[in-house]
């Protein structure tokens, strides 16, 4: 059984966060699926203006050995750390749970992960060990699944990238905070891709959750 777990973290949690929160636009991104074992997530990307500044914050982490960047470009960066032996909190927790981190997503405020776990015995024993590390957390959503793919896994990355922008900058809300347009420009494509992403993944996500409820009880008609 696979189970998905959607939580938040508030960046003054772990040092880490702490120490990007000084950079107000920052953007950070975890690579996606990466097993944590004994070495805490070793790539990520960081979408600011200022990325010099971003490089000096994050060499001055306290649990942060080294750092390497991989690709620089002018308003993102992908970089390789070297994390000590000696996590933080949060990190701490991480490292000593038999989970995978599917996404992670940080700005200057709060840090939003979904994780994957084993078992809800896995989730509690994560749980337990981030309350007596003192690190608080704000559990949003579980899901469990027997089934070998999980919904968004039968996304293309391109369709999942395009989905998961849209949630983040409230093209779905009521009302919309962005535009399709907008959509468009941030990914370098057209407003008409991104329609296009969009409704086959919604197809892909309504078919597929369709399916794992089974179909829709038909009320009894009664004639009067």
């Amino acid at each position: 059984m696979v189970v998905l777990t959607d939580l938040s973290v508030q960046s003054i949690e772990f040092d880490l966060g702490q120490s990007l929160s000084n950079l107000r636009d920052v953007r950070v991104e975890f690579e996606r699926s990466v097993p944590v074992g004994k070495v805490a997530v070793p790539y990520l990307w960081a979408y600011t203006c200022d990325q010099a500044m971003f490089e000096r914050l994050l060499r001055r982490t306290s649990n942060v050995k080294s750092v390497h960047p991989v690709q620089l470009e002018d308003d993102r960066g992908l970089y390789r750390i070297e994390w000590d032996d000696d996590p933080d909190g949060f990190l701490e927790c991480l490292s000593n749970s038999s989970i995978s981190i599917v996404k992670a997503r940080g700005t200057a405020e709060q840090w939003d992960f979904r994780l994957r776990f084993d078992s809800h015995d896995a989730v509690s024993r994560f749980q337990k060990a981030c309350t007596d590390r003192d690190v608080s957390l704000s559990i949003e959503r579980v899901v469990s699944s027997h089934s070998e793919k999980m919904s968004t896994e039968l996304l293309s990355p391109r369709q999942r990238e395009t989905i998961e922008l849209a949630l983040e900058k409230g093209y779905f809300d009521v009302p919309r905070r962005t535009t399709m347009v907008e959509l468009a420009e941030e990914l370098g494509i057209s407003d008409q891709a991104v329609s296009a992403r969009i409704r086959r993944a919604m197809k892909t996500l309504s078919k597929s959750s369709l399916n794992e409820s089974g179909p829709p009880s038909r009320p009894t008609l009664t004639e009067h």
